[in-house]
Parts: structure tokens; sequence; C-alpha cells
């Protein structure tokens, strides 16, 4: 039997043993071995990182009192990227203060101002490489159908498969829509990953190039930031997809933060139905997620390699920590504040919620923890209201004749009381009124106040002029 065949029927069955593994597998021992490794991970990075072990000691902190979670919590100090990267060089950073066999650094986008790193080994690589392939193994079965598998994301981000056939176009969506067309047909299915607003350029290029989408059974694979579920629908119309279906195509939404790794948290069908939902069901919507502005990313994660929490900050507002416990890491993090508006939610806590609004049939039968997350929280103050850049989102994405004119690159302000829009229209598109009423009207509705809309031309929206999906656009 050809090697490529031993290894797929290796993914195969792994896949299957996965699946059942985690159905069978007990919320509360998972937390209470994550804490453990949480533990394990500070005392580690107090011996072995010298940055952190020079932190520990400005702050007052000795190791040895901490003990138990309980004073994990209350002693240990949160950490972010200026306490990390920017006051640090990278190998005071690193186990033992080495950046030993690692081959390859990584950084994040930059979006914050400060940019923070990453690195791997060949191990980590040979790890990540074998997770990825198992994990398209259990979404999209790729150890059983030849599968395209088109890497878009940005800034030479890898995604280290090797089951499928791949291509690394990063944002050239011209090279995606051609290769698709050159050897899509090769396949059984495509499988497409990046970002949700390079994605949209994507398919509306594609239906402009004249591509068949359905014909390639098509899968996306996003993330990076909140993809409102109105996009799931959007881009479901134009690929094919049927959400009872998912054999033809689906949109899977992964939770990656680039210094901690590519995934943090995946959707599960679970997952997938309550958000989908939810989204038009307003009473499950706020038993699942809260009085929430918007419909947040829903995952779930494996807290064996990670101790997540969510405390409340000084605004009284749940934000990221991280603490990363895979004692191979390089660079471990320690209580590591992501900046993002998120939660924590047990498979209990999820369980009453769907059982208090009469929706106990949805109760997922995976009992990992759940991460609900909001995102960076960036908001504009009009009339009394705050507003965020995903309400736009979410409301740009239910009329498909609006967002198909728009590049959904759009800019907010508060002038006069009023919420004032500025959006950037694609190349084919000219600003006329009937269109601009349709975008009022639209957002009008959505947020239920009086709204004032500007639409420009794709050449002249002067706040995107740098706009090349390397980076996230800053909407306020």
């Amino acid at each position: 039997m050809p090697l490529s065949s031993v290894r797929r029927l290796y993914y195969r069955t792994a896949a299957a043993l996965a699946w059942r593994r985690l159905r069978s597998l007990s919320g509360q021992a998972l937390q209470r071995r994550a804490e453990r490794a949480a533990l394990r991970a500070f005392h580690r990075a107090a011996r072995r990182v010298p940055a952190y072990a020079a932190l520990l000691r400005e702050r007052s902190v000795n190791p040895d009192d901490v003990r138990d979670i309980e004073s994990f919590r209350r002693l240990v100090p949160l950490t972010d990227k200026q306490s990390v990267f920017a006051e640090n060089d990278l190998p005071s950073l690193c186990l033992d203060g080495k950046t030993g066999n690692a081959t390859r650094v990584y950084t994040s986008s930059g979006y914050s101002g400060v940019f923070s790193f990453g690195l791997e080994t060949g191990g980590d690589a040979r790890r990540g490489r074998a997770m990825l392939d198992l994990l398209l193994t259990m979404y999209f079965h790729v150890a059983s159908r030849r599968t395209l598998l088109i890497n878009t994301l940005p800034m030479g981000v890898q995604v280290p498969a090797s089951l499928p056939v791949k291509f690394d176009s990063s944002v050239r969506s011209d090279a995606v829509i051609a290769v698709v067309k050159a050897a899509g047909g090769t396949c059984q299915q495509t499988v497409i990953v990046g970002e949700h607003p390079f994605l949209k350029k994507v398919l509306e290029e594609g239906l402009d190039a004249g591509v068949d989408w359905p014909s390639y059974r098509v899968s996306l694979v996003t993330g990076a930031e909140v993809v409102p579920e109105s996009f799931r629908s959007y881009a479901g119309a134009i690929l094919g997809h049927d959400p009872a279906d998912p054999e033809r195509g689906q949109t899977l939404v992964t939770l990656g933060v680039s210094e901690v790794g590519l995934l943090v948290g995946f959707e599960t069908e679970g997952c997938r139905r309550i958000r989908r939902l939810a989204f038009r069901d307003e009473a499950l919507s706020r038993a699942v997620f809260g009085e929430a502005p918007f419909l947040p990313t829903f995952v779930q994660y494996f807290p064996r390699s990670l101790f997540i929490e969510t405390p409340t900050d000084e605004a009284g507002r749940p934000r990221l920590i991280i603490t990363t416990a895979d004692s191979r890491r390089r660079i471990p993090l320690i209580r590591y504040s992501t900046g993002d508006w998120a939660e924590v939610r047990t498979h209990r806590q999820v369980r009453q919620a769907l059982k208090s609004c009469g929706r106990g049939d949805l109760v997922p039968d995976i009992e990992l923890p759940f991460l609900v997350m909001w995102g960076r929280g960036k908001s504009l103050a009009v009339a009394g209201r705050e507003l965020f850049p995903e309400q736009i989102e979410e409301a740009l994405y239910t009329d498909p004749a609006v967002a198909a004119a728009t590049t959904a690159n759009f800019r907010m302000a508060s002038q006069g009381g009023k919420l004032h829009l500025t959006f950037q229209l694609r190349p084919a598109y000219q600003c006329s009124p009937t269109l601009e009423d349709a975008f009022r009207d639209l957002m009008g509705r959505s947020l239920g106040i009086p709204v004032e809309v500007r639409l420009v031309c794709y050449k002249d929206f002067r706040e995107a002029l740098d706009v090349c999906y390397q980076r996230k656009f800053q909407h306020i």
C-alpha cells in the first residue's frame, strides 16, 4: 500500500476517534486539568524565562506564594503586548533565555501599534501540521477527498497542512480566482482560508469573472475578527451552501490569536447551529449571549494547552486572559491579556441557558468550554447610545444587493447627535440617490436611529487609501 494511502487511512481513523473522544470528555475534569497545567506553566516561566522572572521581581511577586488556582488568580499579574513584547528582546522571553532550535518567527498584525511575536521549532511545525491535517479531516474529510486548499491569510501566515493540494496566495484575489479556475475542477472540493472582508472580495470578483462557485464545492474557513452571521448567509448564497447539508460546503469560523496560536477556538456543529438560530431569535440570543449589541464569535476550545480566564476590567467588561500551558513552547505567555472583550462559558452554563428559553434540543454534545468573544470592543457614542462597527457589518450583509455594492470598508463618526457612515463602493458601482437611499434605509432600520450615509467611489475613498487587506481596517 503506498505511503500516501497509509497516511490518509491513518487520518480517517484518527478523525473518527477524535470526534468520539471529544464527545466522551468531562468538562469539569478538563477544567481541573487546565488549572493544574496553568500552575505548572507559571512556575516553569518564573524559573526559566528571564524577562518574566524580572517582571515578577518588579511586581514584588514571590512565586512560592502561588500554590493553587485561587492564589494564581489573585497574585499573578496580568501581562500584555506592551509589558511582554515592547519592553523585552526576543531571547529574554524564551525558556532559558535562548531561542533554541527555532526555525520560524511569526508576528501579529500590529493593529494595536505593538507587534507581538511567536517562535516555532521543527517539532512545533510537525505537530502543527499533524493537528491541522487531523482537523481538516474531521471537518472537511480531506483524507478521503482530493482537496484544493487556498491560503489567503495576509503577512505570510502559514496554513501548514500536508494532505490537501495547497496554494498560498496571500491577499491576491486575481491569483485565487485563476487557481480555482485552473485546478479547482481537478479536485473534489475547495477550501479557502482567509479573513472575511477579503473572502467577500474573492467571491464577488469571481462572480464578475464568470466563476460558477457552487460547481467547485467551496468551503470557507475564517476568523481573526468577529464574523457577522449574516456574512455566512451572504457567502453561502454565492457558494450554493445549504445549512442542512454541509457536504455541499460550509463556512467554518475559528478563533486565532497570532502570538498564542493559529487555532485557539473552533466552531463545532453545536456552536454553529446555536449562533445561526440566535441571529433570528432574540430570546435565544439573550439567553446564551446576554444583552449584547451584536452576535459574538462563539467557539469551543481545548483547555489542555490553554488556560483561559475572562475577569472583568474597570469598566465591568470581561476581558480575554490566556495562559499557554504547553511545556514545549519557546515563548510562554502567563495571564496574557489579548485586549479582547470575551467571556468563558462552561458547558453547564450554556446548557442551562438553552433550557431556560425552551431550546434544550440545541445543547451541544461536546462538553468542551465555550469562548464568547466580541472583539476589541471599540465603539462610538452617538446620541447617548454605544454603537459598534460590528453592528454595521451585521446589518450590511442582510441585504445582498447593498452588500454587493460596497467593499465593506466604511468609516463611522458622530456629528450633530447623528451617526454618519461613509462607505466605499466597489469599482463597478457609481453613487446614485437610489443606492444611497437603500444604504440609509437598511442602516436606519437595523440600528433603530436616523443615519446619514455617504457613498464614495472606489478610488475616491480617502479613508482607505492604504487598504490592501494586510491589516485590519479601522472603522472609527
